[in-house]
């Protein structure tokens, strides 16, 4: 390879690197000073919250001053209540009526410590609103009476008779959907109903996976819009990040890698927002710090229509498109609006179904291998045959080609533009003689180019299929996340410091891919003749901090298209059938013997194209040839 060749490999090595790891999930530096001041100060609002509702006041006085008319429920007794189902179990408090611990029954984290989603320390809830006299009361600050049902829980404040305000949690017998409703009676000129009250909620999500930097790449504020629909907070980003909506939210979502703490508005009461997240530092422990502040209006408490519902639960595909909630399933990240719509329609319902009749997803994952690629056999096929084809053209012509370089002094490989024009044109006229064109080669390409959307699909599929997580196959412990057999003592910049087999054997298995590929494609000259063996190096560095469960379908999928192009070529493609085919056409084009056949609109423009090159580098030769005479 010469020293272009060379540079150009490394140039497109750099490019690619550069490119995932814009997009890596690799924590980035932090701001010296900047962040460090944002991670003080945007959590301090939680911290503050939780602290005034913890405190406890006996002054009688300053007790009337904080909540003037509900100074009654400024003290009580603080009693804990639980609803659960076989899925999910929740824990109230009657000072503030409010939600203090969620537990996922069914999930487990990476060290099999129960799932809790929500705990006093680490998460927060404020609903202040304006009174007639000037004051601001938090609701989640007074205490409340509470009336315990089979799956229900009424906390109510009553400051006089027929005046009180009440929160009614429900749960269903199954399912993560949490029914929440805020309603006040007699308290129309206690309130200021024409006011909007600020419903705030924090939350620091804890950290429930091995690998924190996955989950922290896939951790954000996703919400739906009436106007605009489906948007998320920009991720991944360490930064604080934020933004402010002036309309209607149907929805927002406390989002990480394979849970949701979800708040949902079914009569569109949240009219404006302002979402924010941040990472942290140096707390490992927990993957981000996320802030809600809604705003709901007061007379929706006094008319009965602030209802809401909480989702606490999987980022499952199946469980959020069963809530009927519009978007609520855009929660399962499936990539771009193409390829998502790809994995949505397709690989989806094939899992789902492929689910059904196995239990072993390492197994799953090698027949929904086989499922994909018997389905583009004939893509594939086709695509090798068209490659068969170019390498016994290139075979043929090799020395009619090599004889042209020879005679016109080509044979330099830094041949000047003029001269690789000349060959362009020698190798077209010789194509020709055979029927066909360079461009022949571009017929193989394009099979494989229809198998893309496959490979994206399945690149977002696995990081973000809750079914993998903690599923063991082989040596892996966990599909869901890196497969490592070795830890090393330092870290390699864009791999990590760890070894998974998989993405090793999956490169191994590219490259062969690629080798055998290659054999039928031996006119490729310069950079792109080495990209092949570029690109699995590549991904190996990308892949490393990847599910498993990618990598083994990657792998798989390596090795069932190596055997279907050897059983290709041994049962379905005769090379010497097609070597004589071309030969017979090329003698008889000679002795002209062949039918007339028109030419395509295409090769005429590609003549026409090559023809007035022909003429400008002669009209160029020729004024060269005048300025010396002169």
């Amino acid at each position: 390879m010469d020293k272009n060749g060379l540079t150009g490999i490394l140039l497109m090595f750099l490019l690619i690197m550069l490119y995932f790891q814009l997009f890596s999930p690799a924590p980035t530096p932090t701001e010296n000073g900047k962040k460090a001041q944002e991670q003080q100060v945007l959590p301090q609002r939680k911290n503050d919250v939780n602290k005034a509702q913890q405190q406890k006041i006996t002054d009688s006085t300053q007790i009337v001053k904080l909540f003037g008319d509900f100074a009654p429920l400024a003290q009580g007794k603080d009693e804990k209540f639980v609803l659960e189902n076989k899925d999910v179990k929740i824990t109230f408090q009657s000072r503030g009526g409010k939600m203090i611990e969620a537990e996922l029954k069914n999930y487990k984290t990476h060290d099999k410590k129960p799932v809790i989603l929500i705990n006093e320390k680490n998460n927060a809830f404020s609903l202040p609103i304006k009174t007639s006299d000037n004051r601001t009361l938090d609701l989640y600050r007074i205490y409340y009476q509470a009336k315990v049902e089979k799956n229900k829980i009424v906390f109510k404040a009553e400051i006089a008779e027929g005046k009180y305000i009440e929160q009614i949690y429900e749960l269903p017998e199954k399912g993560f959907l949490l029914s929440y409703q805020i309603k006040s009676k007699g308290l129309e000129e206690t309130f200021k109903t024409k006011e909007k009250a600020e419903l705030y909620w924090a939350n620091d999500i804890p950290n429930t996976e091995v690998d924190l930097y996955q989950t922290r790449y896939y951790s954000t504020i996703n919400y739906y819009t009436e106007k605009d629909g489906y948007n998320y907070l920009t991720w991944p980003n360490d930064a604080l990040t934020s933004v402010e909506l002036k309309q209607k939210v149907d929805w927002v979502a406390l989002k990480q890698k394979f849970f949701s703490l979800i708040l949902i508005a079914p009569n569109k009461n949240i009219t404006n927002a302002n979402l924010s997240h941040l990472t942290p530092d140096k707390d490992f422990s927990i993957i981000k710090h996320v802030e809600a502040n809604l705003q709901i209006p007061v007379a929706d408490f006094t008319t009965e229509k602030a209802k809401f519902q909480f989702y606490i639960g999987p980022n499952d595909y199946r469980i959020l498109s069963a809530t009927k909630i519009k978007g609520l399933e855009y929660n399962v990240y499936l990539g771009w609006s193409f390829i998502s719509y790809f994995t949505e329609y397709l690989i989806i319902p094939l899992f789902m179904l492929l689910e059904m009749f196995f239990s072993n997803y390492g197994i799953i994952i090698i027949l929904l291998v086989v499922v994909v690629k018997t389905f583009l056999l004939p893509l594939t096929y086709k695509s090798y045959l068209s490659m068969a084809k170019m390498k016994i053209m290139n075979d043929i012509l090799k020395p009619e080609l090599d004889a042209f370089k020879v005679k016109n002094n080509l044979t330099d490989k830094n041949l000047t533009m003029e001269q690789q024009q000349k060959v362009q044109q020698e190798q077209l006229r010789l194509y020709q003689e055979m029927g066909s064109s360079p461009f022949a080669a571009m017929s193989g390409c394009f099979p494989l180019l229809l198998q893309m959307p496959f490979l994206f699909a399945m690149f977002m599929f696995f990081p973000n299929a809750i079914e993998f997580r903690q599923q063991a196959f082989l040596w892996a412990n966990d599909l869901s996340s890196y497969d490592s057999i070795m830890t090393l003592p330092f870290t390699i910049p864009g791999y990590g410091s760890h070894v998974s087999l998989f993405t090793i054997l999956m490169t191994l298995s590219t490259l062969a891919v690629t080798y055998f590929t290659s054999q039928g494609q031996q006119q490729m000259q310069g950079p792109m003749k080495y990209m092949g063996y570029i690109f699995p190096i590549v991904f190996m560095f990308v892949l490393n901090t990847y599910p498993a469960g990618l990598s083994f379908y990657y792998l798989v999928q390596n090795v069932i298209s190596i055997g279907q192009q050897q059983f290709i070529k041994a049962y379905f493609v005769d090379e010497a059938k097609i070597r004589q085919k071309f030969e017979d056409y090329k003698a008889a084009n000679k002795a002209g013997t062949l039918p007339k056949k028109k030419k395509s609109r295409f090769m005429e423009l590609m003549e026409d194209a090559q023809k007035k090159a022909k003429e400008q580098q002669e009209a160029k030769a020729k004024g060269k040839i005048d300025l010396k005479k002169k």
